[in-house]
Protein backbone atom coordinates (compact mmCIF):
# COMPACT_ATOMS: atom_id res chain seq x y z
CA UNK A 1 0.00 0.00 0.00
CA UNK A 2 1.35 3.44 -0.94
CA UNK A 3 0.74 6.35 1.43
CA UNK A 4 0.54 9.87 0.08
CA UNK A 5 1.10 12.69 2.54
CA UNK A 6 -0.57 15.98 1.72
CA UNK A 7 -0.59 19.06 3.95
CA UNK A 8 -2.94 21.97 3.37
CA UNK A 9 -2.70 25.46 4.86
CA UNK A 10 -5.05 28.38 4.24
CA UNK A 11 -4.93 31.99 5.37
CA UNK A 12 -7.30 34.59 3.93
CA UNK A 13 -7.25 34.03 0.15
CA UNK A 14 -3.87 32.23 0.10
CA UNK A 15 -3.56 28.45 0.00
CA UNK A 16 -0.46 26.33 0.44
CA UNK A 17 -0.59 22.66 -0.44
CA UNK A 18 2.40 20.39 0.19
CA UNK A 19 2.61 16.88 -1.16
CA UNK A 20 5.28 14.23 -1.60
CA UNK A 21 5.84 13.08 -5.18
CA UNK A 22 3.53 15.70 -6.69
CA UNK A 23 6.05 17.96 -8.46
CA UNK A 24 5.12 17.18 -12.05
CA UNK A 25 1.40 16.92 -11.41
CA UNK A 26 1.06 20.12 -9.36
CA UNK A 27 3.61 22.39 -11.04
CA UNK A 28 1.12 23.58 -13.65
CA UNK A 29 -1.05 25.14 -10.91
CA UNK A 30 1.76 27.14 -9.26
CA UNK A 31 2.08 30.93 -9.47
CA UNK A 32 5.27 31.30 -7.41
CA UNK A 33 7.79 28.67 -6.31
CA UNK A 34 9.71 28.66 -3.03
CA UNK A 35 12.92 26.73 -3.50
CA UNK A 36 16.15 25.68 -1.88
CA UNK A 37 17.43 23.25 -4.46
CA UNK A 38 19.27 23.23 -7.76
CA UNK A 39 17.65 21.04 -10.40
CA UNK A 40 14.10 21.20 -9.02
CA UNK A 41 14.25 25.00 -9.06
CA UNK A 42 15.50 24.98 -12.64
CA UNK A 43 12.71 22.58 -13.66
CA UNK A 44 10.07 24.83 -12.13
CA UNK A 45 11.53 27.96 -13.75
CA UNK A 46 11.64 26.12 -17.07
CA UNK A 47 7.91 25.52 -16.74
CA UNK A 48 7.42 29.26 -16.39
CA UNK A 49 7.10 29.55 -12.62
CA UNK A 50 9.15 32.35 -11.07
CA UNK A 51 10.86 31.23 -7.86
CA UNK A 52 12.10 32.69 -4.63
CA UNK A 53 15.01 30.87 -3.02
CA UNK A 54 16.26 30.87 0.55
CA UNK A 55 19.84 29.60 0.79
CA UNK A 56 20.68 27.57 3.85
CA UNK A 57 23.70 26.52 5.85
CA UNK A 58 23.94 23.11 4.22
CA UNK A 59 26.81 22.02 2.01
CA UNK A 60 25.08 22.53 -1.34
CA UNK A 61 22.53 25.33 -1.51
CA UNK A 62 24.45 28.26 -0.08
CA UNK A 63 24.18 31.96 -0.88
CA UNK A 64 26.85 31.91 -3.60
CA UNK A 65 25.12 29.05 -5.42
CA UNK A 66 21.74 30.82 -5.19
CA UNK A 67 23.19 34.02 -6.67
CA UNK A 68 24.88 32.14 -9.53
CA UNK A 69 21.69 30.18 -10.21
CA UNK A 70 19.66 33.39 -10.34
CA UNK A 71 22.15 34.92 -12.77
CA UNK A 72 22.12 31.79 -14.95
CA UNK A 73 18.33 31.84 -15.06
CA UNK A 74 18.09 35.55 -15.89
CA UNK A 75 16.66 36.60 -12.55
CA UNK A 76 13.66 34.27 -12.75
CA UNK A 77 14.84 32.97 -9.36
CA UNK A 78 15.13 35.64 -6.68
CA UNK A 79 17.49 34.68 -3.84
CA UNK A 80 16.57 36.09 -0.43
CA UNK A 81 18.81 36.61 2.59
CA UNK A 82 16.27 35.69 5.27
CA UNK A 83 12.69 34.51 5.76
CA UNK A 84 11.35 38.06 6.18
CA UNK A 85 12.75 39.08 2.79
CA UNK A 86 11.39 35.86 1.29
CA UNK A 87 7.86 36.57 2.53
CA UNK A 88 7.96 40.11 1.15
CA UNK A 89 9.25 38.89 -2.22
CA UNK A 90 6.58 36.18 -2.48
CA UNK A 91 3.92 38.77 -1.65
CA UNK A 92 5.28 41.09 -4.34
CA UNK A 93 5.25 38.33 -6.94
CA UNK A 94 1.71 37.27 -6.03
CA UNK A 95 0.48 40.86 -6.30
CA UNK A 96 2.33 41.84 -9.49
CA UNK A 97 1.10 39.69 -12.38
CA UNK A 98 3.20 41.64 -14.91
CA UNK A 99 6.40 40.86 -13.00
CA UNK A 100 5.38 37.18 -12.73
CA UNK A 101 4.71 37.03 -16.47
CA UNK A 102 8.06 38.67 -17.30
CA UNK A 103 9.99 36.29 -15.03
CA UNK A 104 7.99 33.36 -16.43
CA UNK A 105 9.01 34.30 -19.97
CA UNK A 106 12.66 34.69 -18.95
CA UNK A 107 12.70 31.32 -17.18
CA UNK A 108 11.17 29.47 -20.12
CA UNK A 109 13.58 31.13 -22.54
CA UNK A 110 16.65 30.40 -20.39
CA UNK A 111 15.79 26.74 -19.84
CA UNK A 112 14.61 26.10 -23.41
CA UNK A 113 12.17 23.54 -24.68
CA UNK A 114 11.67 20.24 -22.93
CA UNK A 115 13.20 17.08 -24.34
CA UNK A 116 16.85 18.09 -24.21
CA UNK A 117 17.94 15.04 -22.22
CA UNK A 118 16.24 12.67 -24.62
CA UNK A 119 17.74 14.43 -27.65
CA UNK A 120 21.22 14.35 -26.09
CA UNK A 121 20.90 10.65 -25.28
CA UNK A 122 19.81 9.95 -28.85
CA UNK A 123 22.82 11.81 -30.28
CA UNK A 124 25.21 9.93 -28.01
CA UNK A 125 23.58 6.64 -29.00
CA UNK A 126 23.90 7.51 -32.69
CA UNK A 127 27.53 8.56 -32.26
CA UNK A 128 28.46 5.36 -30.43
CA UNK A 129 26.76 3.20 -33.04
CA UNK A 130 28.03 4.99 -36.13
CA UNK A 131 30.78 3.47 -38.22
Amino acid sequence: MKWIQILFFEKNDLRLVLGVGKFEEWSRFVEVGIANAGTATEQLVGLGVPCVSLPGKGPQFKNGFAIRQSRLLGGSVIPCQNSFEMVKTVQLLLQDSHLRERLSFIGKRRMGNSGGSEALAQRIFEFLHSK
